[in-house]
């Protein structure tokens, strides 16, 4: 049964007040709002398991050094002694008990300090030692007695309004030159202060005293009491705050491979060559998309997407690494050595990023019954392996490239600019960063590891590994970064970038949306996903059944599986400049006919001797820029066609039209 003592503080579902009496079958309690009250102990015992009911007690004193000196320890025993005595006797506050415990002590333990206590120290004794868990320490501590300020509440006033207007803020004076404001203020105040002192001091008859400003030193001391993480964040920020005053509660642990995968994107200081097909050149910078496994520290994929300008992160560029972490078997595109560690993760951790969190990438998560850990903002230490592993990718690899240029330092100017030192590239730089990943970093002795290396961290476990899970690629192949909306044109489907879609599946779509819409402005639109890297084939989502997408193919001229957005604008502006007579055709050798074309609009743009090999000619994509890159195959019989001639796209329309 649960101890309930008299006089006790207590609260009770939310309530507070004193327990005025306890008996064997009830207990009298005296709230602060609504008088007293009783209830049956019973009661009290469920409310107080539930959490409910609690005692209230002051807060206990800890013990931090043991009483060593005799004097200390004398008196320790005299007051454990006597409050002994006072709670035996079960009338602790009479007057005639405190007189008798304080004689039974002295008897024992001699006077105190020279002196006999009285019974009313008894007493106080016995109501800090109830009220604190029966501790004498509590007793014996020594209460702190606040120091009177030496300087006036109106000095302090500014002090505290200088700091806030000149110290806490971006890029804010020092404190040396806080305080020489805070001089320069108070000698300006220092006349009024002193008048309103003197007539002070006339009513009182108080002598007068000058008042004078904080010294240096004390000036220091007072800006030191501020809280330190409220002055860095109005000081640094509150990215640079949180990563200052962060604390680490928990210690990342994997049990497994690929139970955790980390993904993130850098951004190297280089640039590469782009030579175009009229000859131009172009400079890009890289953008290195990278998934490491937490328990094996195994790189699972990367991607490198480019820009012209600005970099920034793509959700088409985080499509690509998921497709490529989900690949247990993939290859280097440029050295073909075989990545050791691949399949479905259970979690996949990101940072907030808009890419990262993208519709897309969501959907393909869910899909593939894939867990997104989202780390908070500006929280890079939640996601340590990768931001480490960037690092190391900087220092061993970046600085032997030639065109590199280290993190800018500041006030260092660079004698060329990033377009002038570029030497490398696209497939240079690739087979590098390929190379270095799969022949140099998995063979690292890593002290995460003991000093082994994740290749052979991996080589020691394998074998007790359950087989990878496999995901559907005939369905992750379907997603795609970008969106888009489009509407349906009647016959001839819609265009995405200069690039035009369509097949009867499409075309069926768009006349039931019409009908049921009663040919509404906007009764056609539908949403699709695309992938600029390949733009032989589009995905478009059914606005009737959300659950389901269509793959529609491209009936450009000249767009084949693999073709990016990129080249077919390179190819468009070399035709727009050159003779239409001389151009020369895609060759059309073994390609099907425009009547059997209309087969695609329900299977993959793939060829079939995949479709029948089933998992192993998907799995063996090269990885790199492109994941979900075909290399473009000899085609055969009854392959369904990656692109057309001018003519059969004619007939292909007539067809749809009859």
């Amino acid at each position: 049964m649960l101890a309930i003592p008299k006089k006790s503080a207590f609260e009770f579902r939310g309530l507070t007040g004193v327990i005025d009496d306890v008996k064997e079958r009830y207990v009298v309690m005296d709230f602060d709002e609504g008088g007293l009250k009783m209830f049956e102990p019973h009661q009290l015992q469920d409310a107080y398991v539930e959490g409910e009911f609690k005692i209230l007690q002051a807060k206990s004193v800890n013990v931090v050094k043991n009483i060593i000196d005799k004097e200390t320890s004398n008196k320790y025993n005299f007051i454990q002694t006597t409050v002994n005595f006072m709670h035996d006797s079960g009338i602790p506050m009479s007057e005639r008990i405190a007189t008798q415990a304080i004689a039974h002590a002295v008897s024992k333990h001699g006077l105190l300090e020279g002196t006999k206590p009285s019974a009313s120290a008894a007493k106080r004794w016995y109501k800090k030692w109830a009220d604190n868990g029966r501790s004498v320490s509590y007793i014996l501590k020594k209460s702190k007695e606040r120091r009177r300020s030496q300087f006036t509440r109106e000095c302090e006033a500014l002090a505290d309004e200088i700091i806030a207007e000149h110290y806490l803020k971006l890029h804010g004076c020092s404190v040396a030159n806080t305080y020489k404001l805070f001089l320069d203020a108070f000698k300006e105040y220092q006349p009024e202060w002193e008048r309103a002192n003197r007539k002070d001091n006339a009513q009182t008859g108080d002598t007068i005293s000058k008042i004078k400003p904080m010294s240096r030193s004390s000036f220091y001391a007072y800006v030191d009491k501020y809280d330190a993480y409220e002055v860095d964040k109005a000081r640094f920020g509150v990215k640079a705050a949180r990563k200052k005053h962060r604390t680490v509660n928990s210690k990342i642990v994997t049990n497994r491979p690929l139970e955790r995968v980390e993904i993130d994107a850098v951004y190297p200081n280089i640039c590469l060559e782009v030579k175009n097909v009229d000859g131009t050149i172009t400079f890009v910078r890289p953008i290195i998309y990278v998934a490491i496994d937490v328990h094996t520290r195994l790189v699972v994929g990367y991607v490198v997407d480019y820009s012209e300008g600005k970099p920034g992160e793509t959700a088409n560029a985080v499509a690509q690494l998921i497709k490529q972490i989900c690949n247990p078997f993939k290859f280097g595109k440029h050295t073909g050595i075989p990545f050791p560690l691949g399949g479905k993760p259970e979690c996949i951790v990101s940072d907030s990023g808009s890419a990262f969190n993208a519709m897309t990438v969501q959907m393909m998560l869910q899909t593939n019954a894939i867990l997104h850990d989202v780390t908070p903002k500006a929280s890079p230490w939640k996601k340590p392996f990768v931001e480490r592993f960037f690092s190391t990718l900087k220092m061993q690899c970046m600085h032997t490239l030639p065109g590199y240029v280290a993190p800018r330092i500041r006030g260092v100017e660079l004698d060329n600019t990033l377009e002038e030192l570029a030497q490398l590239s696209k497939d240079e730089f690739e087979t590098k960063l390929e190379t270095y990943i799969l022949s140099i970093y998995h063979h690292n002795p890593h002290r995460g590891l003991d000093d082994w290396s994740p290749i052979d961290a991996w080589e020691a476990i394998k074998d007790n590994c359950p087989p990878p899970i496999l995901c559907d690629f005939s369905n992750l192949n379907k997603f795609h970064g970008a969106r888009a909306e489009r509407v349906i044109s009647p016959v001839t489907g819609f265009s995405l970038n200069g690039v035009k879609y369509n097949c009867q599946e499409l075309q069926k779509l768009g006349h039931t949306l019409a009908r049921r819409n009663k040919n509404r402005p906007g009764a056609r639109k539908i949403e699709l996903m695309f992938n600029t890297s390949d733009i032989s084939e589009v995905t478009v989502i059914n606005p009737l059944d959300n659950d389901e997408i269509i793959c529609v193919p491209s009936i450009s001229q000249g767009v084949i599986q693999g073709t990016t957005l990129e080249e077919f604008k390179a190819t468009k502006r070399a035709a727009k400049g050159g003779d239409k007579k001389t151009q020369v055709m895609p060759a059309t050798e073994g390609l099907k006919t425009a009547k059997n074309k209309t087969n695609r609009s329900t299977t993959q743009a793939i060829p079939i001797d995949a479709a029948q090999s089933g998992i192993e000619d998907t799995f063996n994509n090269a990885i790199g820029k492109h994941a979900d890159n075909h290399n473009h195959k000899k085609v055969t019989k009854g392959t369904p066609p990656m692109a057309a001639p001018r003519s059969t796209n004619t007939k292909f329309r007539a067809s749809a039209r009859r």
